[in-house]
C-alpha cells in the first residue's frame, strides 16, 4: 500500500502489486495538495493486513485526547 504521508481518510491509497503500479502511485501522490491543503512531500508504503478494520477518531483540546467515535468493519 502506498499512501501520502501526511493526509486524511481514504484519500490517494493505492494498493500496488507491480513497480509499475508504485511509480505511477508515487506520480499522483507527490507534489499534489491534498485535503488540509498541505503539499504531499513524502509517500509511505504499508504492508497490507487483512482482518478486522478498527476506526477510532479523536480531538486534542488543552493537552487532553478525546475520543469523538469508534467503530469497526
Amino acid at each position: 500500500m502506498i499512501k501520502p504521508l501526511n493526509s486524511t481518510g481514504t484519500e490517494d491509497i493505492f494498493f500496488c502489486l507491480t513497480d509499475a503500479d508504485i511509480q505511477r502511485a508515487l506520480g499522483v501522490i507527490i507534489g499534489k495538495t491534498n485535503r488540509v491543503g498541505a503539499l504531499n512531500r513524502f509517500a509511505l508504503a504499508q504492508e497490507k493486513i487483512n482482518g478486522q478494520q478498527y476506526t477510532v477518531n479523536a480531538v486534542s483540546m488543552h493537552g487532553k485526547a478525546f475520543v469523538t467515535e469508534a467503530w469497526t468493519y
